[in-house]
Order: structure tokens, then C-alpha cells, then sequence
């Protein structure tokens, strides 16, 4: 994979962004008028309306009416502009990014709905310019709209993020364009978006807020910050981070139970957990922990963390490192350590010897797991694994180019000969009820069948997958897994 081009130009999204108008729009009230579908009508208004400049273009209510198939004599001549009000801390967030890198404004609005509004005074002094699309001539998600802003910069586009809450306009635009997204979303993405974001792996950023908009531009553009990054990122996960956080299964709740009476009753309760994924464990512990440290040498899959862990009533440290290569302060002492689903990637050995010197006395090292669609024994998955097969070949693959290796010493037995050498084990029970939705988005998570795995050949893969899923949950009793959660835990004796 090339080296991304370094961000040299931010571009905001204004409406649901920074803001929102404190009244009806043009756009609005022209498609509640039109007899077009609400959502059509709303797509035909803002491609011709926003990019419409009354001082040169006289007859512009006569085009908009006619897409909108509206008598010209019903255009809103009497429309008032609403006020924009910013959201509380807009202008700091503008201004914490101005800090770091050139800052400009890119916007989908008429020119009848912005006369009221100085945004360029709102944000002033922090924005480069403000780029309205009436201005333009172009309104996103045409990519001219990114391209001309770049130019106009003296940039390239791929050294452009684009910031802002639409999908469809924001994100889709600046991937036309060249450049890079941060999508501002708090629900989880869907299927559609999903597949968007592995079609451009890399090129886009999913945050819920714009705290974590600005946070993720900070530690983009600064060599260091809250995010402690590795200084060789390793990535066997490239393009799956968002379907993980998706579709992956979550921990059962027995296993949480279990884990949390180890600490239960100490002042002081650290949890370290390497190899953290999208920070599924520390998630479901956070009610028995006082502080979190979350390891993972992924960064897609440690932004999709931050996401989730955002917010928690407890210290969080994210560290972008291989558990390898974890270095804590002296100090540093974890009473619980968590490894989920991870450990077989990992330096065995290695990880256990160095845990002797950051961890408590009376610490519990828990290594856990689960097997995959891929190792299930049932009519449906080993159909699906056929499948696969016959796609990539019958040996699993572990990325792209890379096979899977097999641990096949059981983890009880490498616990043992560490300095975590009182083992116990529990078995978990897990029946698990699948769609064929989540089993595509579970794929799709997994190094053995990721998307680009698959190359120019991932539509024909999903479409015989869906087929196959379908006829089997048809055929039966629906697509049921039934699996076994083990937890291996050490102690020092």
C-alpha cells in the first residue's frame, strides 16, 4: 500500500457540522412544494439550487421549479432566510484544527438561505476562506467541488480531508475527488456505507462527534498525542476494522462475570488488553475497571476503540503498538490482562515474559477465544468455507498474500510453563443465530476472507454467498452456530 499523502488542507462541511439554520430553508420548503418523492425532490433542489448564482443567472427560479416540476408562480418569492446558529464549541474545534493545519470551509447552500449569514465572520480568525457551492458552481458530492477548493489552495486534493456528516454528499464527494473523509456519524454505519469504506481502504475515518473529528486531525498531523502510535504500524487487517466493530460476536456475559470477580474488591483494578481488536473486552468490563489500557497494533482498529470506548467513567490510554513491543511506565502495574481471539497472532512467549514486570503480584492473565465461520462444523458454514475455497483456494489465508499458521498447542499448556503457571480453565457454551447480512459483514472482518481478498471478483463472492445463505436459512432451522468460548487463566503460583 502507497504512503498516503501528508493532510495540507482541511475542508468543513457548515449545516449539521458546526451548525444547523434555525428556521425552514429554501431547499426545504421548495420540497415539500414539489410533487417528486421528498427524498428525490431533495436531491434534484440541492444539485441545482446550491450551485445557482442569482446576480449572473436570472432566470435561476424558473430552473429550479422546473426540475422540481413546480409552477414558476409558486416559487417561495417571499422566503426568509433563517439564521445559522454553531453548535457549543464549534468555533473551538475550528480553531484547535487551525492550530495544526490550513482550515477551510466547503458547503452545500443557496445563495437565498447564506445572504443572512457570515460564516467566514463566525469562524473568523480561524478559516483560510469560506467556499460556498452557490460561489463555486459545484456542490458536493460532484467532485469539482473538492478539486476547486484544492486549486484554489494550491493543493492536490489527495493532501485534502474532508470533513462532514453526509455520506452521500460529504464522504462520496471527496473520494471523487481524490481526497480523503472523516465522516461525523454517531449511529453505526450500514451494509451500504460499509462496502463504500472497503472500497477505499484508508480514505476514510468514521468518528461520532466532532470532539473526535478534531482529535483524530491532531493526532493526523502531530507526531504525538493522546494515541500513542508505533513506530512500525503492522496491519493484518487493513479495510476490515469497520465491519469488525459491525459484526464481529461479542464476549458472553459469562466470561465477563468470570473475569471481573478477579478483580473484584481491590481499590486499584488496571485492566491491560492486548491485541484489543475494536475494544470489544475493554467495553464490557469498563463497569469493574478504575483505569483501561488498550493495545492494539492496528490503527483502523484502534480508531474504531476510540469510538466505542468514547465517553467511559474511566481512564482510557489507547496505545497503537504490537503487544510485543508494549512499554509502559516503570510504575505501571496491571491487575487483570486481557487477550482475546489474538493470542495466535502474537509472540507467545515473548508477551508472557515481558507481563512479569507490568503486572501486580496477584494479576490474572486471561487468553481467550473462540473458533470462526471458517473452523464451525455445520451444513451451512461448511458450504460457505467450500465456497470460499473456491474463490481463494483451500489452504485459509491470513491477509493478503499470507497463509493462516495453526497453533495447535493449547494455551493452557504455554500458560503453564510462564511465570502465570496456575492454570484454570472454563468452557462457555455460545449458540449463536446469524442473518445473511451479519454472516457477509462477519467475512468481510476476517483475515481469511476480506474483501480485497477477493480482488475484482468480491461482487460475484457475495452474490453466490447471499444465494447459498439464503437457500440454507430457508431450507432449516435458520443459520445457527453452535460454539464453544474457552478462558485460559494464569496466576502466578
Amino acid at each position: 500500500m502507497s504512503t498516503p499523502a501528508p493532510v495540507q488542507l482541511v475542508s468543513l462541511d457548515v449545516g449539521y457540522t458546526l451548525g444547523e439554520p434555525s428556521g425552514t430553508t429554501l431547499t426545504q420548503r421548495l420540497v415539500e412544494l414539489s410533487p417528486l418523492p421528498a427524498r428525490q425532490a431533495k436531491k434534484v433542489a440541492q444539485q441545482i439550487l446550491h450551485v445557482l448564482d442569482p446576480r449572473s443567472d436570472a432566470p435561476a427560479p424558473q430552473t429550479v421549479c422546473a426540475a422540481l416540476r413546480i409552477a414558476p408562480s409558486a416559487f417561495p418569492q417571499d422566503h426568509c432566510p433563517p439564521g445559522f446558529a454553531l453548535w457549543p464549541g464549534a468555533v473551538e474545534a475550528v480553531a484547535r484544527i487551525a492550530r495544526v493545519v490550513p482550515v477551510v470551509t466547503l458547503s452545500n447552500v443557496s445563495h437565498w438561505d447564506e445572504q443572512e449569514t457570515d460564516v467566514a465572520a463566525l469562524l473568523a480568525p480561524h478559516l483560510r476562506a469560506h467556499h460556498p457551492s452557490w460561489q463555486l458552481g459545484f456542490a458536493k458530492p460532484d467532485p469539482r467541488a473538492v478539486e476547486t477548493v484544492a486549486r484554489l489552495h494550491g493543493r492536490d486534493p489527495a493532501e485534502v480531508l474532508h470533513v462532514g456528516d453526509s455520506l452521500d454528499y460529504d464522504v462520496r464527494g471527496a473520494l471523487a475527488a481524490g481526497a480523503h473523509a472523516l465522516w461525523i456519524t454517531s449511529r453505526p454505519p450500514s451494509s451500504e456505507a460499509l462496502r463504500l469504506l472497503a472500497k477505499y481502504p484508508g480514505r476514510v475515518t468514521v468518528v461520532p462527534d466532532l470532539t473526535r473529528a478534531v482529535e483524530h486531525i491532531e493526532q493526523t498531523v502531530l507526531p504525538s498525542t493522546q494515541m500513542i502510535r508505533s513506530s512500525t504500524p503492522v496491519s493484518q487487517f487493513d479495510t476490515t476494522a469497520p465491519y469488525y466493530a459491525a459484526y464481529r460476536p461479542g464476549i458472553p456475559k459469562e466470561a465477563i462475570e468470570l473475569l471481573a470477580q478477579r478483580v473484584a474488591g481491590k481499590e486499584h483494578r488496571a485492566l491491560l488488553d492486548l491485541g484489543s481488536g475494536t475494544g470489544q473486552v475493554p467495553l464490557a468490563l469498563a463497569g469493574a475497571m478504575t483505569e483501561i489500557d488498550v493495545v492494539e497494533q492496528d490503527a483502523g482498529m484502534l480508531a474504531e476503540a476510540d469510538k466505542a470506548l468514547a465517553g467511559l467513567p474511566v481512564t482510557v490510554r489507547l496505545h497503537n503498538a504490537p503487544a510485543e513491543a508494549f512499554t509502559p511506565l516503570t510504575s505501571y502495574r496491571a491487575d487483570l490482562v486481557t487477550v482475546c481471539r489474538a493470542f495466535h497472532w502474537m509472540d507467545q512467549d515473548v508477551v508472557l515474559s515481558r507481563l512479569e514486570d507490568m503486572t501486580a503480584p496477584d494479576a490474572t492473565v486471561a487468553v481467550m477465544g473462540d473458533g470462526s465461520l471458517w473452523t464451525a462444523r455445520t451444513a451451512w458454514t461448511d458450504a460457505l468455507r467450500a465456497l470460499i475455497q473456491e474463490y481463494l483456494g483451500t489452504e485459509r489465508r491470513a491477509g493478503v498474500g499470507k497463509k493462516y499458521a495453526a497453533h495447535n498447542r493449547p494455551y493452557r499448556e504455554i500458560l503453564a510453563e510462564s511465570a502465570f503457571g496456575q492454570v484454570e480453565e472454563h468452557t462457555v457454551a455460545v449458540e449463536r443465530e446469524w442473518s445473511t447480512e451479519t454472516v457477509i459483514g462477519y467475512l468481510y472482518s476476517t483475515s481469511f476472507a476480506a474483501r480485497p481478498l477477493f480482488g475484482e471478483r468480491v461482487d460475484d463472492f457475495e452474490r453466490r454467498a447471499r444465494a447459498l445463505l439464503d437457500e440454507h436459512a430457508a431450507a432449516g432451522s435458520g443459520l445457527i452456530e453452535p460454539a464453544s468460548f474457552q478462558i485460559v487463566l494464569g496466576r502466578r503460583g
